[in-house]
């Protein structure tokens, strides 16, 4: 008999288990199947998709034969191949003939596999993913002679990685010059409705409000144009956001840079924009007429159509050149006018408008109409331990410029230094071939240092690397000690975002030793370890530093890097190993090699 209830027993659980199961999937929304694509609405239960891009780099021409009779005749200004820009004939670089390069649209955690087809004659390329943190698949990180070979000439490179850092992100090619050209585009990975923290502050999220910025050419200052989307507007030639009146649209922003790295100002005619995110991270909204970004930084703001149904300017400016960009919100007039929605305000939402909201930082932060870094909250508070006054690693790191030698013959000239360091890239990748890098004529750390580098000589040029704990946590200070430039400084983070935890103004008098004295006494800057914005690219502001925090979670090589192609190339830059070697992820099979190669001893006879 006991036996008998111990068997019903678990038969009345199993079948309990059985119909939990069954009204699980029952309740569960079924995909729509129709997506075949990645480029789909994003639901938090579906399974990760496979994405497969192909990305053809090579030359191309703008305002060329694909253009036809553009821009007498409009439609051809829109076929595949035709490349407007600032509407002049000639020779540029490009990604698959567009500019900018392709949009990359999926779903948070996809699984992207890019396919990257080099047919730039005698040019070696690599492609960054900027935003994504590259955690499970460092060597896709696309940093050339760091993390993987540069992609020779006439050959294909697969990138396969995870997209697991959602937001408005970029990708670009990283061995410098091509950054002024053309090969970047948009990388945008969404969340699921449910799990997006702003979805109640929009209505639509159109994969088509998207906006690229980048300078074009590198005239003096200004004779160069800014184009949104690839175009500069002439002959009524300008990008369009199309909405309907009475709806909420999120659109998305992308500083792509240029030669002069220049920071823009953004603003919409009769419009006012409710900023929501910044590279990609969600901020307390902020309304405002005019958002300021540097190079590199992303916006997403929420376009209210309540103005007039016409045709609204959006102006892309910035003190550099006079040559504004421009592009339209265009009403759709043949959509019913819907009365504005009787909403309750967000609590995350800023009753407040301001005249400015910036990314950088300046004296006219202090005015009541402006907001800048250090007053922007991001909605999720400072984890711990990076809310405590002490991190396990503090590293302040002084940049500048000082003049040398810079040749054989003895010539002077301006050299960059980064912890008074200027950054050489080693012979081989550092990542994938490190028994291939001789240490002791490349690798300069704490433990050792090239006999090049000596007390008495002031430029010391290697591979800079500070080794950091896995799971530390890291304070870095960055400290702008450039004398001959009027101009702030962009630096970009790889492989981790950071909390832009303080800034301060001027430290132009202050030596390094009294710079950490202050520190130490409280007294350098006020330090916000609560609401910090988070961020993976920051404006170091003229005779000014800035305090920078991250858990060192992301085994691999990471480059701290200034945002101008010229000063990454030349110099500005620092390596920071994070974990031991064993804690990296195995080199991927068949992974392409590189290096220098001396060929065979032999006599000429």
């Amino acid at each position: 008999r006991q036996r008998c209830e111990v068997w019903l027993l678990r038969l009345a659980m199993f079948v309990g288990l059985l119909s939990a199961v069954v009204t699980v999937i029952y309740l569960t929304p079924v995909p729509d199947l129709q997506f075949a694509s990645c480029d789909r609405p994003c639901h938090e239960l579906d399974w990760p998709m496979i994405c497969r891009f192909r990305l053809v780099l090579e030359q191309h021409q703008s305002m060329g034969g694909w253009c036809g009779d553009c821009p007498k005749n409009l439609t051809h200004c829109f076929r595949y191949g035709c490349v407007i820009a600032e509407g002049l004939t000639r020779r540029i670089l490009t990604a698959n003939k567009q500019l900018p390069g392709p949009a990359i649209q999926v779903c948070e955690n996809d699984i992207l596999v890019v396919d990257v087809v080099n047919r730039l004659p005698g040019q070696g390329v690599a492609i960054h993913w900027r935003g994504q943190k590259q955690s499970e698949s460092p060597y896709m990180d696309g940093v050339p002679m760091l993390t993987q070979c540069p992609i020779s000439s006439y050959t294909t490179f697969q990138y396969k990685f995870r997209a697991a850092q959602a937001g408005t992100h970029l990708w670009h090619s990283h061995t410098g010059n091509e950054f002024l050209d053309g090969i970047f585009g948009p990388l945008i990975v969404r969340k699921a409705d449910r799990v997006e923290e702003q979805r109640a502050l929009y209505d639509v999220d159109d994969r088509n409000h998207i906006l690229v910025l980048n300078e074009w050419g590198s005239g003096s200052a200004g004779d160069f144009p800014i184009l949104v989307n690839g175009v500069f507007h002439k002959d009524k030639l300008m990008p369009k956001l199309t909405v309907s009146p009475g709806l909420r649209y999120r659109v998305r922003v992308v500083h792509a840079g240029g030669g002069n790295s220049c920071p823009f100002y953004v603003s919409i005619q009769n419009h006012e924009m409710l900023v929501i995110a910044l590279d990609g991270k969600s901020i307390k909204p902020v309304n405002t007429k005019t958002v300021q970004i540097n190079q590199g930084e992303r916006f997403d703001f929420v376009l209210s159509a309540y103005a007039e149904p016409a045709e609204h300017l959006i102006q892309v400016r910035t003190n550099c050149t006079k040559m504004d960009g421009l592009a339209t919100v265009s009403y759709n007039l043949t959509e019913p006018t819907r009365a504005q929605p009787q909403l309750q305000v967000s609590p995350l939402e800023s009753q407040i408008t301001m005249d400015l909201l910036s990314t950088l930082s300046s004296k006219d932060c202090t005015k009541d109409s402006i907001m800048c870094l250090n007053e922007i909250s991001s909605i999720h508070d400072i984890p711990e331990p990076l809310n405590k006054p002490k991190m396990d690693v503090t590293l302040y790191l002084p940049f500048d410029y000082i003049e040398a030698s810079t040749d054989h013959l003895g010539r002077a000239g301006l050299v960059p230094r980064l912890g008074n360091v200027t950054f050489m890239f080693p012979s081989s990748p550092i990542l994938s071939q490190p028994d291939e890098v001789d240490a002791e004529e490349y690798i300069c750390n704490e433990h050792q240092t090239p006999e090049r580098c000596s007390a008495t000589n002031p430029v010391c040029e290697c591979t800079h690397i500070v080794e950091l704990p896995l799971k530390s946590s890291v304070e870095i200070i960055l400290i702008n000690k450039d004398k001959y430039s009027s101009n702030d400084h962009v630096f970009h983070l790889h492989g981790h975002s950071f909390r832009a935890v303080g800034i301060a103004q001027n430290v132009k008098d202050a030596d390094i030793e009294s710079i950490k004295e202050l520190d130490k006494r409280g007294e350098l800057m006020e330090r916000n370890l609560v609401t910090a914005v988070e961020k993976d690219t920051i404006t170091v502001p003229k005779d000014g530093a800035v305090a920078l925090r991250f858990m060192a979670t992301s085994p691999g090589y990471w480059l701290l890097h200034d945002q101008s192609a010229s000063h990454w190339a030349s110099g500005l830059d620092i390596l920071f190993k994070v974990g031991e070697t064993s804690d990296l992820p195995p080199v991927p099979e068949h992974f392409p090699k590189c290096g220098s190669w001396v060929g065979p001893q032999f006599f000429l006879i």
